[in-house]
């Protein structure tokens, strides 16, 4: 598209990445946009095999996603994604999801940083980017994704939970994709209920490790619902989601 850089893969939609209706997860979701990002990155020289020598390794630190349709088990579908100039300490990166016949059903846009392993402190990205302005698509797939979001005070407790082995990331800490389905178990009787994610924005606002123990809150109702997870007197992820009524049949 217009010279823009640009990365694109297919997926089918597996059985443990649907729920126990044969629909994609927003978790499955995030998954597949994460696999895009990381084997685009090899491709444009910003991956792992270029950053992790130099002791640097990307976060993500929010996302912004809007969801019109959920695939179902066996479903093939196309995600391309488009990074974005990288700015002072904040990379963008941007996600359009595609069914078969060509019908977009999900976009998001990611927010990344560029993490010392060693430090633990972020770096500038610009650095290791070495492309002209014009080859990034200057438009925005969600153009309203917040910076930050403002949960209400009084989210009560729905779960505690663990990180385990195999949560766990290269990176050695919680994936991010496994946060999607804290917004699914948050809620679980609401969406037997028949609603949908309609759209979600989440900030991960730390990082967490194998054996951290955390804590899952939720609150709000109608369309409006929120997330968060606390580790001790931490708070270390946090989410705003909306709901709409299902219209898709079950299988």
């Amino acid at each position: 598209m217009n010279g823009y850089l640009r990365g694109e893969t297919s997926f089918t939609v597996a059985v443990d990445e649907a729920d126990c209706m044969g629909r994609l997860k927003p978790s499955a979701i995030m998954q597949y946009m994460q696999d895009l990002a990381t084997s685009h990155a090899d491709e444009i020289g910003v991956g792992f095999k270029d950053t992790f020598p130099k002791n640097l390794i990307w976060v993500q630190t929010r996302m912004s996603v809007r969801i019109s349709a959920y695939p179902r088990i066996g479903e093939r579908i196309t995600a391309e994604t488009f990074p974005h100039a990288p700015g002072l300490v904040e990379c963008g990166r941007d996600y359009y999801l595609y069914r078969a016949d060509g019908t977009e059903f999900a976009r998001a846009s990611t927010f990344w940083c560029l993490l010392d392993f060693v430090s633990r402190r972020i770096r500038k990205p610009k650095d290791l980017f070495c492309y002209g302005a014009d080859e990034y698509r200057p438009d925005e797939a969600v153009p309203d994704a917040p910076r930050k979001l403002d949960l209400p005070d009084d989210l009560a407790e729905a779960y505690t939970d663990a990180v385990r082995y195999t949560d766990t990331d290269r990176n050695r800490h919680l994936n991010n994709a496994r946060y999607g389905d804290m917004l699914l178990d948050a809620f679980s009787d609401s969406f037997d209920d028949g609603n949908d994610i309609a759209s979600f924005d989440v900030r991960f606002v730390k990082e967490m490790k194998c054996g951290d123990r955390y804590v899952v809150r939720s609150g709000g109702d109608g369309a409006d619902r929120y997330v968060s997870a606390r580790r001790g007197d931490e708070n270390v992820f946090e989410a705003r989601f909306s709901v709409r009524p299902r219209t898709e049949g079950v299988v």
